[in-house]
């Protein structure tokens, strides 16, 4: 999306952008993977339904540096979570910023799992990409005895000053030094909450960071703060961010879809 202005531009019109963006990768998405509209209080998005789904669905939460995105922004992604892993996706939305502020966006997820246990039962797999990495880490606090594992895809993590911002932002419009401190300025958290709202013990955590993403340190840190966890680092070699809305087009992409859903096996 080049050309626009991450840090001082409007909201809406970058959610619009961004939508358009996505849609245009509807198509990409897997045609068996039956996609049903959610509407009702706590469960509002979308539902994605392989062929012979698993037990234990994956509560989903979108990327788009809490300020965009939604269910249908990563529509093609979680249908090809959905067929690869053999479970049923449930995409939410969450309150978005600057118009709602932190801890509105961690309390929306945790209330996100409580609702979808309630209607699932346990266990469950929660996980989420970029912005939506940290979402899934919050919702699995409140209530981990029944959260099987949680998969964080390029996770923003609080880090505003690395050496992956310094090597991969400059050029990056929307990962850039200043678009990243601007998105928790209008979070309205402190870059270090949000580490800090990341209990240190509780269900196993994979990390799956693009190598050459801006945010690649916000992984690592992840990594190092969870070490008392059971916590599982891949790197995608030559990776951008957001790298995994490309399924239908990467054979490489389904590759590590297919091995998140392997770890998702291993631990159900």
């Amino acid at each position: 999306m080049k050309g626009l202005d991450w840090v001082h531009g409007d909201p809406v019109e970058l959610r619009a952008a961004y939508l358009k963006e996505r849609e245009a990768l509807d198509e990409t998405a897997p045609p068996d993977v039956t996609i049903v509209v959610e509407a009702r209080a706590g469960l509002d998005g979308l539902r994605f339904t392989p062929v012979a789904a698993k037990e234990a669905p994956i509560l989903y939460f979108h990327g788009g540096s809490w300020m965009l995105g939604g269910p249908e922004t990563h529509r093609a992604l979680c249908a090809w979570l959905a067929k690869l892993s053999g479970r049923r996706v449930i995409s939410v939305r969450y309150p978005l910023a600057p118009e709602h502020r932190y801890p509105a966006q961690r309390d929306a997820a945790r209330a996100a799992l409580a609702a979808t246990l309630a209607e699932e039962g346990g266990p469950i797999f929660v996980a989420g990409d970029s912005a939506g990495g940290a979402m899934a880490l919050w919702a699995a606090e409140a209530e981990a005895k029944h959260v099987l594992g949680v998969a964080t895809f390029y996770p923003a993590f609080g880090v505003v000053s690395s050496p992956s911002i310094d090597r991969f932002g400059p050029g990056n419009e929307a990962l850039n030094a200043g678009a990243i401190a601007a998105m928790y300025t209008r979070l309205g958290a402190a870059p270090e909450q949000v580490q800090q709202d990341v209990p240190p013990h509780g269900a196993p955590v994979l990390v799956l960071a693009a190598s050459d993403d801006p945010l690649f340190d916000d992984s690592t840190a992840i990594f190092e703060r969870l070490e008392d966890r059971e916590v599982t680092l891949w790197v995608a070699k030559g990776q951008e961010h957001a790298f995994l809305h490309h399924g239908g087009a990467s054979a490489d992409v389904r590759d590590w879809l297919t091995r998140v859903g392997g770890w998702m096996d291993a631990r159900s």
